[in-house]
C-alpha cells in the first residue's frame, strides 16, 4: 500500500506527515500541487522524490484529509474578533525549498 511511505516522527516536521525517507512533509505537496504544481514541477524541485511518493502523499491526503487540510492553513480564523469562514492560500515557489505563502481571509 502506497501509504506505508508515509511517516510520522516527533521532533521532524513538528511530527507531520513526511515522505519516509525525507523530511518532505505530506501538506507542502498537497498544497503546491492544488495551486497547480504539475508533478513534473514538484520531480524537478524535490528531486529525492518519485512518483510512487507523489502518488503515496496523494492517498495519504485522501485517507486524512482533515489532517493535511489543518496542517495547511484553519478552516476558519479570528481576526479582530470577527470569525473568518473562507481562506485562500496562495504558495509561491521562490526557489528550490523556498516559498511564499500568503493567506487572504475572507468573511
Amino acid at each position: 500500500m502506497a501509504t506505508t511511505k508515509i511517516r510520522k516522527t516527533p521532533g521532524i516536521c513538528n511530527g507531520a506527515a513526511c515522505i519516509g525517507r525525507t523530511q518532505i512533509p505530506v501538506w507542502r505537496l498537497i498544497a503546491l500541487s492544488s495551486q497547480g504544481c504539475s508533478d513534473a514541477n514538484l520531480l524537478g524541485d524535490y528531486p529525492q522524490l518519485t512518483r510512487e511518493d507523489l502518488k503515496a502523499a496523494r492517498t495519504y491526503y485522501a485517507q486524512n484529509p482533515e489532517e493535511i487540510d489543518n496542517a495547511i492553513a484553519p478552516r476558519t480564523w479570528k481576526i479582530k474578533n470577527r470569525t473568518a469562514t473562507r481562506t485562500k492560500i496562495t504558495v509561491t515557489t521562490i526557489d528550490k525549498n523556498k516559498y511564499s505563502i500568503a493567506f487572504n481571509v475572507f468573511d
